[in-house]
């Protein structure tokens, strides 16, 4: 029975990832550009969506619709301020500002902390850090 739940879990994941892949090839295929910026806009989506539905109560189906309107306004910004000044640029020139929109993107979702009153950073108290054995930091009473 687990072996299952493994299969299904894994046949989504690849569905998920071969979905990224086309967007990928179509987006190259079509515009002659790679866009790193797409799962970013996505994402943003995936944030309305989520917010719309859970935390005013919408119907799903408009929370959709909403996100939709709103991934749609902010990718033709994108592309107007990004990319149409480089139409015919080399293509490690066009590269280029789609990995700063997704760097910008992730950095701003990443470093995100409990420690907003006081102004500091403590990224070591971020889950995503990978915690190294430190003798002189003082550990809780799991033993991190």
């Amino acid at each position: 029975m687990q072996f299952l739940g493994y299969l299904i879990s894994g046949i989504s994941l690849g569905s998920v990832y071969a979905l990224i892949a086309l967007g990928y090839t179509m987006v190259y295929g079509i515009a002659k550009m790679l866009n790193f910026a797409h799962g970013d806009v996505i994402m943003i989506g995936g944030y309305i969506v989520y917010f719309t539905f859970c935390s005013n109560g919408w119907n799903p189906f408009l929370a959709v619709l909403c996100a939709m309107a709103v991934c749609t306004l902010l990718g033709v910004t994108i592309e107007r301020v990004a990319y149409r000044p480089l139409r015919g640029a080399p293509s490690l020139a066009v590269l280029i500002p789609g990995s700063g929109q997704h760097c910008r993107r992730t950095s701003q979702h990443s470093c995100r902390d409990d420690h907003h009153d006081s102004g500091e950073r403590d990224y070591h108290d971020h889950p995503a850090v990978v915690r190294q054995q430190d003798p002189d930091r003082p550990r809780d009473e799991s033993g991190v």
